[in-house]
């Protein structure tokens, strides 16, 4: 008994305040596994539960998390890495979805529009990635009433992203099955969803309607002037490094 003991336990050094050796549990597939449902579905730090806050009352989920409660939900970057994950699965289903929720492509012509949506779903989650600094910049330069810092907008930003990119994943899975239209039409309507972002800021720093909708409208305005500048000096740099 005593050698079982010691087989399912192992020592991994002491405690830096009290001194009393430390132990954990040795690894295990039924402990790998529960460690993953864990991971889904833990009342604390769980992913649906993160997602379903976040659905219900993102305000409170952002507060917690600021305010110094950090393992009550989901770390924002880990649910923004899944988020980014779980498009990618998504556009691998839906092969023939050519519309986006972040970033729309209509009104261009057939051939760039096709370029453009290629690069988009061959490159989705790392578009999904850098746009999150530069929402960020946004909202930090627009929204200054609560003075939050940097770090604190960024964490606003990559919980409310996160959603709009889960919600119109999800949707589209649902829509994709009813055919073309059907799912062309659904695409559509998810273009909403960009709202939820101006949703989370007024929730978030609680400002009316209208004033906040407009704050959104002229952080995003700034977001993509940031974001174009960026890649143009990014493509000069690269052209002069590589004439």
């Amino acid at each position: 008994m005593e050698g079982q003991e010691l087989a399912k336990v192992e020592p991994i050094g002491q405690c830096d305040h009290c001194y009393k050796r430390l132990e954990t549990e040795r690894l295990s597939i039924p402990y790998l596994w529960k460690d993953a449902l864990n991971n889904l579905f833990n009342l604390e730090r769980g992913l649906f539960f993160t997602f379903y806050w976040l659905l219900r009352s993102p305000a409170k989920v952002i507060h917690t998390f600021v305010d110094g409660n950090r393992h009550r939900y989901m770390n924002p970057f880990r649910f923004l890495l899944f988020a980014a994950t779980f498009i990618v699965i998504s556009e691998a289903i839906l092969v023939n979805t050519t519309s986006y929720t972040l970033f729309d492509v209509e009104g261009s012509n057939a051939a760039s529009s096709e370029v453009i949506g290629d690069f988009m779903k061959n490159y989705m989650n790392v578009i999904i990635l850098f746009s999150v600094p530069f929402y960020t910049l946004g909202s930090w330069l627009i929204f200054r009433k609560p003075k939050w810092n940097l770090a604190e907008h960024l964490v606003v930003n990559a919980y409310a992203i996160s959603m709009i990119v889960l919600l119109s994943s999800v949707i589209s899975l649902i829509a994709y099955p009813f055919g073309d239209t059907v799912a062309s039409g659904v695409e559509r309507i998810s273009q909403l969803l960009n709202f939820f972002l101006a949703y989370v800021y007024i929730v978030t720093w609680s400002y009316k309607w209208w004033k906040g909708l407009l704050k959104m409208m002229l952080s995003f305005f700034i977001s993509s002037i940031l974001a174009g500048t960026f890649l143009f000096g990014l493509g000069y740099l690269f052209n002069v490094l590589n004439p």
